[in-house]
């Protein structure tokens, strides 16, 4: 299967705008039912179809904290894909180990150093500091955190850099071993162990697996799987009916995915389904298409700046502003964020060489 350019952008613009929204609106004082991420409780599924029904203003919010979660498997989709595709045109086993990793290290070191930094002064200047939260930001810095099992720093997206590491260190083992059988050990094995501690209840090894590799194996090798399937031929274009088919189907599978610890389990390859489909619908509309290749292409820098965003749009005058004014204001914090970010990060620190 082969994407251009263009529809990853469109992907990634699509899931990092999910992101994006849930992240603010997901916030506990405003009160939207919590997403099932980490571990799953049929009560955050209750609460969420029970906000559903107060308006649509209010189930767009609703949608957004419980679901907006989901384009994280989007960018673990895009990781793997984007690995095979940039280094399996080479023989297998021409990825060289320890300059891969140092790579990876630094290139995604040198991503997150500017919001680490701005956050960790920030939480210490709001009172919120101390010796325990700022060893938490070295930890994460060092990419680290998520094997320890140490609780994320204010806030909380640091942990996909850590697993986006583990993924990228992992990827040598199947760029040297280009077999299916390897790819269906980073498949069926992970997911068996996702299930049993699903259906276990144990929910504590449960988070500490979704903030790993095992947890997110098997989207990553589905994407590795991707770029090696018909490795020429793009997809083919048809009428509308079928990608709208696949986003209503997909679409009712999510809620219904939150019904039972059973079909949870499979949540992250409906997720995926979804956004192809919200893809290739976007991908027919000019304008549309246009936005979100723009969002996509900035995805990174939208990613580790919308949570500077929030921390500065919740403090500027706290508890004064409607749910409303603040994500204005969080929107306008956050464009102006974006370009600093990468002014920084492509001027500043032009001296951390990947």
């Amino acid at each position: 299967m082969e994407l251009s350019k263009r529809q990853c952008n469109e992907l990634r613009g699509l899931a990092i705008l999910s992101i994006v929204l849930h992240n603010f609106f997901h916030q506990e004082r405003f009160g939207f039912a919590q997403q099932n991420e980490g571990s799953f409780d049929l009560g955050r599924t209750a609460d969420f179809l029970s906000g559903l029904g107060d308006g649509l203003g209010n189930a767009l919010c609703e949608i957004s904290s419980f679901l907006g979660w989901l384009g994280v498997p989007v960018f673990v989709f895009l990781s793997g894909y984007g690995l095979a595709r940039k280094y399996e045109s080479s023989p297998a086993g021409s990825l060289a180990f320890l300059p891969h990793v140092k790579h990876s290290w630094l290139k995604l070191f040198k991503l997150m150093l500017p919001g680490v930094l701005f956050c960790a002064a920030f939480m210490q200047l709001s009172g919120f500091g101390g010796i325990g939260a700022m060893a938490r930001y070295v930890v994460y810095l060092s990419q680290l955190g998520n094997l320890v099992g140490m609780p994320a720093p204010t806030p909380g997206v640091y942990w996909y850099f850590g697993l986006t590491f583990e993924l990228y260190v992992c990827y040598v083992l199947f760029e040297r071993y280009r077999d299916r059988r390897i790819l269906l050990l980073g498949l069926v094995p992970p997911l068996l162990i996702q299930y049993f501690l699903l259906l276990t209840e144990r929910e504590g090894l449960l988070g500490y697996n979704l903030n790993n590799l095992i947890g997110w194996l098997p989207v990553f090798v589905t994407g590795i799987g991707a770029a090696r399937l018909h490795h020429d031929n793009p997809i083919p274009r048809k009428n509308a009916f079928f990608p709208v088919l696949l986003l209503v189907v997909s679409a009712a599978l999510l809620v219904v995915c939150n019904l039972s610890r059973w079909s949870w389990g499979l949540i992250h390859f409906v997720a995926l389904a979804f956004f192809f489909a919200l893809t290739d619908l976007v991908d027919r509309v000019a304008p549309l298409r246009r936005v979100f290749d723009f969002l996509g292409a900035w995805g990174s820098y939208l990613f580790v700046g919308h949570p500077i965003a929030r921390l500065v749009a919740k403090s500027v005058y706290p508890g004064k502003l409607s749910i409303g004014h603040e994500f204005l204001l969080y929107l306008v914090l956050l464009t102006v964020v974006v370009i600093v970010y990468r002014v920084i990060h492509q001027k500043v620190l032009s001296f951390i060489k990947t």
